[in-house]
């Protein structure tokens, strides 16, 4: 009972990340075929994933579609709002800090 449970709450995330990603696509004016492309992907694999005829894709697939989306990293598709500019230079910003910056910065904001 535990593993079916824990199977859907996986795919519900996957569903989620889906959306996401297709309105991403939609506000950024692009679609799958341009950005299998960029990405260097099969236009198969993105496309089945945007349409819903798949339900997961490889993670590192997920990381270079975003990239091609100038998205910091395919986590940020878990959110509510992947749109929020200043969440995306948010995680920017911590991504180019050294362990010590983002710990003290950190216990500032505390």
């Amino acid at each position: 009972m535990a593993d079916k449970k824990h199977n859907q709450n996986e795919l519900d995330l996957w569903e989620h990340r889906r959306r996401n990603l297709s309105a991403l696509m939609a506000y950024k004016r692009t679609n799958a075929k341009q950005v299998s492309e960029k990405a260097g992907l099969s236009i198969n694999t993105v496309s089945k994933f945007v349409r819903g005829e798949t339900h997961t894709l490889r993670w590192s697939s997920l990381e270079k579609i975003c990239r091609v989306l100038d998205l910091p990293n395919a986590s940020i598709l878990d959110e509510d709002n992947p749109l929020s500019t200043t969440k995306n230079k948010l995680y920017e910003l911590i991504k180019e800090m050294s362990e010590e910056e983002a710990k003290s910065l950190l216990d500032e904001l505390k």
